[in-house]
């Protein structure tokens, strides 16, 4: 037997291995307790983030609906007790605390694929604060560097690079060969 039809039989007996020996079964008895849901989170919505030196504000705008979660910008606690009033685009929106110490507030109309400028003025106790941002929703494209044709290259570069490897390495010896040649000719020449 030559190498290469080693090498296959190697590569064959070792993806053998690990896909038998990857299928477990996990019979009667076998239990690790009540089965928990996955938490998926499969919806994206465009986000903005906003901060100042005491506030953090992430965001996420999904048609008319705005909402809105702010934390202290020192020790990450959820701000729960503010007011706070958000102007985008020139409409000044009062946020109401929703669920998840969340705030909401509703457009008058969608935002579409327009850039709009926010600001989010905040009162907490005795502290007042102003956070302004620009959302720019072409720039929230999810699946932006998922693209199907960075990936479709990608897959066949590395298949061309094996098989240039693969036909390299069956064709060595011609190569060398073939090498030996190219630089006695050029030694020729001189």
């Amino acid at each position: 037997m030559n190498i290469i039809t080693k090498n296959l039989i190697r590569l064959c007996s070792s993806l053998l291995f690990f896909t038998v020996g990857s299928l477990a079964y996990a019979g009667p008895g076998h239990d690790h307790g009540e089965e928990k849901t996955a938490v998926h989170s499969t919806i994206k919505k465009p986000k903005f983030y906003m901060e100042s030196e005491l506030y953090e504000v992430v965001g996420t705008i999904d048609g008319k609906n705005i909402v809105i979660f702010i934390d202290d910008y020192l020790t990450n606690r959820k701000v729960s007790e503010a007011e706070l009033t958000l102007n985008v685009d020139d409409q000044a929106i009062k946020l109401v605390k929703a669920v998840n110490d969340t705030y909401q507030g509703n457009l008058s109309s969608p935002v579409g694929k327009k850039s709009l400028s926010i600001t989010l003025s905040v009162k907490d106790k005795d502290v007042d604060d102003i956070l302004i941002t620009t959302y720019d929703p072409t720039d929230h494209d999810v699946l932006k560097i998922f693209r199907w044709w960075y990936w479709s290259l990608w897959l066949i570069s590395s298949m061309t690079l094996i098989a240039m490897l693969f036909i390299g390495f069956r064709e060595k010896q011609r190569l060398i060969t073939a090498y030996k040649k190219l630089i006695n000719f050029i030694k020729e020449r001189k």
